[in-house]
């Protein structure tokens, strides 16, 4: 057994006993992480508050080889991203990436790309203006290039044409010129372009659409449907 030291995202929370409970993290070094954290729902225990989902924490753990659930020996918060938490569309966007995060980092696995990817993602909702949907959209698009399983939006899947031929799009493979899962709109089409060429956000207009698409894709690439989604779509249409 060895102590360890690293940084990690809070990805979610699970009870264990009367006061203590499973933390899952998504860490660079070590890709996800569950760790026990033995008292931290006691009354007077700090440990809830700086572990609550979406934070980012330095925590001390003790590795143990072949053990899915490892002992954590103390936390400290990092970041706790107050603007995100004040506004409860854009948490519950942010909810949607740390959901795609958390179905893909693998245990015990480097994945400093994608914890840098997902630290950088809940900043941008948490500082910057804009439409949530339209942060959300170009933030899962760039999550899902680290991930590798990016849509293509650099010419048409299916015949090889250059996007601007894109009259769909489809959830398994990107733009497509021929047949996909969703027609575009000449606006949609322009928005997905642009995101792919400079990743920026689409514009208002197209930021539900665009969102949507990513959010299809997205779940076609993991094989599920995302519970976040489900939420986004009944509080926010």
């Amino acid at each position: 057994m060895s102590q360890e030291k690293t940084e990690g995202i809070v990805l979610r929370k699970v009870d264990f006993g009367d006061t203590s409970a499973v933390v899952t993290f998504l860490t660079p070094d070590r890709g996800r992480l569950a760790c026990l954290a033995k008292g931290m729902r006691r009354k007077n225990s700090g440990l809830a508050a700086v572990l609550d989902t979406f934070n980012r924490v330095e925590l001390v753990y003790y590795w143990k080889d072949g053990r899915g659930v490892q002992n954590l020996a103390e936390a400290s918060l990092l970041e706790a991203w107050p603007g995100l938490k004040r506004n409860v569309e854009r948490l519950t966007h942010a909810a949607f990436l740390l959901e795609l995060c958390q179905r893909a980092v693998v245990e015990n696995a480097p994945a400093e790309e994608l914890y840098g990817a997902l630290s950088a993602s809940l900043a941008a909702l948490a500082t910057e203006p804009g439409d949530a949907r339209a942060w959300t959209a170009c933030l899962a698009h760039r999550i899902l290039c680290v991930l590798g399983h990016a849509p293509e939006l650099g010419a048409c899947a299916d015949t090889g044409a250059p996007p601007e031929a894109a009259r769909w799009f489809s959830h398994e493979h990107g733009l497509a010129e021929k047949a996909g899962d969703r027609r575009l709109t000449p606006g949609e089409a322009l928005a997905l372009r642009v995101m792919a060429d400079t990743d920026a956000p689409p514009e208002r207009a197209e930021a539900g659409a665009v969102f949507e698409m990513m959010a299809c894709f997205a779940a076609r690439q993991r094989e599920s449907d995302f519970r976040s989604t489900r939420v986004l779509r009944q509080m926010f249409g």
